[in-house]
Formats: C-alpha cells, sequence, structure tokens
C-alpha cells in the first residue's frame, strides 16, 4: 500500500528483484524517474505526497535536503541495503596507490583535529564512523 519512488539506472541491491522489479509499471506502487535530476523529482514527490517513500544513501539525502533548503518532516523507515560506498581508484593508474594513501591520511588528520566534523556538519551531514553509536 507504499507507493514508492526510485531513480532509473540507479542500484537497490535486493530491493530491486524482491520488490521493485516485481512492481515496475504499476504506478500504484512503483514511480520512476530518469535523468541526473532524479533524486530532486522524487523529493518533490514526496513533499507534494504523490509518493511515500524513496530510496536514497542516508548522507545523500540529508545533504540534498540541507543544501535546498527543502522543508519537511522526513522519518527514515529503514535500510534498503547495507552496502558501504567507496571511492574507488583504478588500478591501471600509476598514482592510484598515491592518491588512496593521501585520501586515507588526509581524512584521519581531518578527524582527529575535529575538522572533518566542522566540514561534515557545513553539510548537514555526520561523520560515517560515529553511525550507529548512539
Amino acid at each position: 500500500k507504499v507507493k514508492l519512488g526510485v531513480i532509473r539506472g540507479y542500484s537497490y541491491g535486493n530491493l530491486y528483484v524482491d520488490y521493485i522489479q516485481q512492481h515496475l509499471g504499476n504506478r500504484a506502487r512503483i514511480e520512476v524517474v530518469s535523468g541526473h535530476k532524479g533524486l530532486r523529482q522524487n523529493v518533490a514527490k514526496l513533499v507534494a505526497r504523490r509518493i511515500d517513500v524513496l530510496v536514497e544513501d542516508s548522507s545523500v539525502f540529508k545533504y540534498y535536503i540541507h543544501s535546498n533548503a527543502v522543508r519537511g518532516d522526513f522519518i527514515p523507515v529503514g535500510l534498503a541495503s547495507s552496502e558501504d560506498v567507496y571511492i574507488a581508484f583504478s588500478p591501471k593508474l600509476d598514482e592510484s596507490k598515491r592518491y588512496a594513501t593521501l585520501l586515507s591520511e588526509g581524512v584521519a588528520r581531518l578527524r582527529s583535529s575535529g575538522k572533518l566534523r566542522e566540514i561534515l556538519k557545513k553539510y548537514g551531514l555526520d561523520d560515517w564512523r560515529d553511525k550507529g553509536k548512539d
């Protein structure tokens, strides 16, 4: 009885096979948007109550809401997937190992100095290492 908003071409893990794929074409259950403004469209539909729920990474959603000053009471209703998000460097590039090390060391320095928390706060985000510690 819940209308779900999804973005065409996004990976939804098991949710795609278990639910989305089975209900594609049933507009009472699934609303599909396309293009680079998919999140914007789904948030607008959520605010207008044209969909009941959308699937998005919590940090991406928080940043979008914060940076676009979207008003509303949004309630996280669960995890569609517990997959981690990674920054990848091509193994074919000579500099990849160096870039990965620079990134890891830089984030560690920012975290230990408190600067990471400060930066993330500007975007309405929390340190991903703090998740689940509440």
